[in-house]
């Protein structure tokens, strides 16, 4: 598994397509740095605040039956263990950030639920 894309792509529903569409593919990759490379940190930080609060909607309309079902996009476990392993990656991502600004890590309930979905993935979740 590699890592998922944008939450941007993901709240408005563009995540889909072949290997070349792929979130978390080169191809993806670059053309969701391409479309931010002109923002600000400000616009960028807006733009996160803004999905987080439409992803928070989003996900209490699930029932459990969703949760426990197919999560699609090409990833290959529940819905469910796909929005865990995003949080996972929100988390690590967020301690990157954190460490190259010289600011502590996040090691409250972030880094448990972080730790939590890192100890029962599948082996090819850092490749």
């Amino acid at each position: 598994m590699r890592r998922r894309g944008s939450p941007r792509r993901r709240a408005d529903g563009r995540c889909h397509g072949g290997p070349s569409r792929r979130l978390g593919s080169p191809e993806v990759t670059a053309r969701e740095v391409a479309e931010r490379v002109h923002r600000n940190a400000a616009e960028l930080a807006d733009e996160c605040a803004e999905v987080a609060k439409g992803s928070a909607g989003l996900l209490s309309m699930f029932d459990d039956a969703a949760w426990n079902g197919p999560a699609g996009g090409g990833y290959e476990g529940t819905l469910g263990d796909g929005v865990e392993a995003l949080w996972y990656d929100a988390w690590l991502h967020g301690n990157d950030i954190r460490s190259s600004l010289d600011r502590p890590a996040d090691t409250g309930a972030g880094m448990r639920a972080a730790l939590s979905m890192g100890a029962n993935a599948p082996i090819d979740i850092y490749a």
